[in-house]
């Protein structure tokens, strides 16, 4: 059994990708076939480690999505106060 996170994550990344790369012919690498898909063997983690997994991811792009808040909200600053700030002068 596979979480679906976990999945869609792995399937995403470059591993995912190669795995695709394996089992697809042809120019158009994207088009997937299940005739292909179906004799595929993946080596997946137990469904704890899984859950953990995508636990963690969720927690990194909470992360990132709070820094890029702040990063909207720096760039909102006037540059002057930028400036100064980056400067030590504040």
């Amino acid at each position: 059994m596979i979480n679906k996170s976990t999945f869609y994550y792995w399937l995403r990344s470059l591993y995912g990708e190669n795995f695709i790369k394996g089992l697809t012919r042809g120019a158009v690498r994207e088009r997937l076939l299940f005739k292909r898909l179906a004799v595929a063997s993946v080596e997946v983690p137990g469904i704890e480690a899984q859950h953990e997994f995508a636990k963690q991811v969720r927690l990194i792009q909470e992360a990132i999505s709070k820094t890029d808040e702040q990063i909207k909200l720096v760039e909102k600053l006037p540059s002057a106060y930028l400036r100064r700030a980056f400067a030590g002068s504040v």
